[in-house]
């Protein structure tokens, strides 16, 4: 799987102009619901819909390593929802075969950016 380094493509679709990452641009753009991001970053959709709360470092965080995965895998998975699926899906052997989504959702993004890279570098997958 050849991964694309540079996600910044995705990211600014999805970013207003001050940084931050739209909940609802992401859910545009990988045709899903807000329910379903909920889900796939683990926070409530109520925090994702509800201006107050987003203020949180936690919401706006795991939206970005979420759409920074999402942006790095599109390419090899052929598009942002099918970058979506296999974030979703596709266990990773060297993380008790949890998927890049269950580390997103407990903070340890960093560990699956360091897992593409590797990718990109030649390592296995």
């Amino acid at each position: 799987m050849h991964i694309q380094p540079d996600p910044s493509e995705f990211l600014a679709a999805v970013s207003d102009g001050g940084g931050q990452i739209r909940p609802q641009a992401v859910c545009d753009r990988l045709c899903i619901t807000m329910e379903q991001l909920a889900e796939a970053v683990g926070v409530s959709s109520e925090t994702l819909t509800q201006g107050g709360r987003m203020s949180t470092p936690t919401a706006p965080a795991r939206l970005r390593d979420m759409a920074d995965v999402i942006g790095r895998v599109r390419q090899a998975a052929g598009s942002e929802h099918a970058a979506l699926v296999w974030c979703q899906s596709q266990n990773l052997p060297g993380f008790g075969d949890l998927t890049a989504e269950d580390l997103v959702k407990t903070g340890r993004a960093d560990a699956v950016c360091a897992y593409l890279t590797d990718i990109e570098h030649g390592g296995y997958a």
